[in-house]
């Protein structure tokens, strides 16, 4: 991509895996030119992980690595070998951004670290995406991605009440801990322009994913709790995926939206329903509101029970199938899917 909103800003990945690949595909897919660093003849793991175009397995045919790796340029580096050291230095006096998602000092004890890259560049930001953040005593370690939901807490947020907890598909939790680093280089990478004050940010994986639940635990002062409108950082609520008429629709509400929902549903008298009066309660009989939900959808599109729900403040979301997607009116609109040649 030759232009964007982020043209112009250059950037030297030194990541690898998830976390750090999506936080310069974010940049890249607006413009960044984004040179990706990788060990000689391995290369990214994720070359090595499915699924594979056309089934094959090969370090050019993994469509993980080509989706996280869109519009960069690659360069093989050994970074323990001086010739790779220097030539990163090299490129750092040339760069307006460097990522890097290595464990805690894994780049200081090879002389371009935060630190030692700063001083060849004063106007450049660092972003460092490590598992966890220095000083730490897991510092050291990497994580898979199941590690990653289960140590940051968002597995807590993932099956039945009264049952084991559940690790969503995919890679979340890293795709979650991308975004937060990708943001807060933006923010860094602005500033840097308008001043040419460079930056040094750590956003550990761990911290990325406790943050994006801080909202739903942790946050229950007393004037919250008993507020009868109480502010966003309360926020008991149910969560289900409910069939509609002809499809499907993605609920959430919170027990303070119980009036709303009552009127939406034509049912004023769940409004003043004791088993709803609070969020304890509501959790307690959350079945059978879901039920109430259920039968008003089954007269409602996804469509429609989307656009009466959003209207009121409610999270009511169509679930899209592949097709939905591929022919959404929004997304082509937007250009998002696009052809992209790609190598063999």
């Amino acid at each position: 991509m030759t232009d964007g909103a982020l043209s112009g800003l250059r950037v030297l990945d030194l990541t690898e895996g998830i976390s750090g690949p999506f936080c310069t595909r974010l940049l890249a897919i607006y413009g960044a030119e984004v040179i990706k660093v990788e060990r000689p003849r391995l290369g990214d793991s994720t070359r090595r992980r499915g699924p594979f175009f056309d089934g094959q397995s090969g370090p050019d045919n993994s469509v993980l690595f080509a989706y996280l790796n869109t519009n960069k340029r690659s360069l093989e580096l050994d970074l323990d070998s001086e010739f790779g050291q220097q030539t990163v230095r090299d490129l750092t006096r040339q760069v307006d951004v460097v990522v890097e998602n290595h464990p805690a000092g894994y780049t200081e004890e090879r002389g371009i670290g935060p630190a030692d890259l700063r001083k060849l560049n004063p106007s450049l930001v660092v972003t460092s995406i490590p598992m966890f953040e220095r000083g730490n005593r897991y510092a050291g370690y990497r994580l898979a991605e199941l590690n990653l939901y289960a140590m940051s807490g968002l597995m807590g947020m993932v099956g039945g009440e009264g049952r084991p907890p559940l690790k969503a598909g995919g890679y979340q939790a890293q795709y979650m801990s991308g975004i937060f680093a990708a943001a807060l280089t933006l923010f860094a990478a602005v500033d840097a322009r308008a001043h040419g004050n460079g930056a040094w940010i750590e956003t550990s994986s761990v911290e990325a994913c406790f943050k994006s639940l801080a909202h739903v635990r942790g946050y229950d002062p007393v004037d919250v709790r008993l507020a009868e409108s109480p502010p966003d950082v309360r926020r008991s609520s149910t969560n289900a995926v409910l069939p509609c008429l002809g499809g499907h629709v993605g609920v959430t509400f919170y027990y303070f939206q119980k009036a709303i929902l009552a009127e939406m549903l034509g049912r004023p008298d769940l409004a003043t329903d004791p088993r709803f009066l609070d969020d304890a309660t509501m959790m307690k009989n959350v079945m059978s509101i879901r039920a109430d939900i259920t039968e008003w959808l089954s007269t409602h599109t996804a469509d429609d029970a989307q656009r009466e729900g959003q209207s009121r403040h409610l999270l009511f979301t169509r679930v899209n199938s592949t097709r939905d997607v591929a022919e959404s009116e929004h997304l082509k609109a937007r250009g998002f899917f696009q052809e992209v040649e790609y190598p063999d």
